[in-house]
């Protein structure tokens, strides 16, 4: 099924400007390990170090590419992308109701990982 309408993608440079800190963190981190480690045992001491300082920035970069991502899609959805306006009220009040309840029906602060794991659960219990 094609999709009608393509979201917006997230800005690269935005992306890249908002982690740079961060990996500059993760080398100024590789370099500490490395020279923290006794001499003789260089790579036995600092790999596993490094290796986990890798991970975090790889969790965190995607996990930033991804709300990178989102933010720029609700940003399409803003009433005040949208010519006309119409609805009386005020912008605030407008954005409001739309905050209150999402599209898929969920309520404000519910986690949307429950259909997820709902249906895991009806998995082991058929199993029953």
């Amino acid at each position: 099924m094609a999709a009608e309408h393509t979201l917006p993608k997230g800005s690269e440079q935005q992306f890249v400007a908002s982690m740079r800190p961060e990996v500059e963190r993760l080398l100024a981190g590789v370099m500490r390990a490395v020279n923290d480690a006794p001499d003789g045992a260089w790579i036995g001491a600092s790999e596993m170090v490094v290796r986990d300082l890798f991970a975090d920035l790889r969790r965190s970069a995607y996990e930033a590419a991804l709300q990178t991502r989102v933010d720029a899609a609700e940003a399409s959805f803003s009433p005040s992308g949208h010519a006309g306006g119409g609805g009386g009220g005020t912008p605030g009040e407008a954005q409001g109701a739309v905050r209150a309840e999402h599209a898929d029906g969920r309520r404000a602060g519910e986690r949307p990982a429950d259909a997820v794991v709902g249906r895991g659960g009806r998995g082991r219990r058929r199993g029953r």
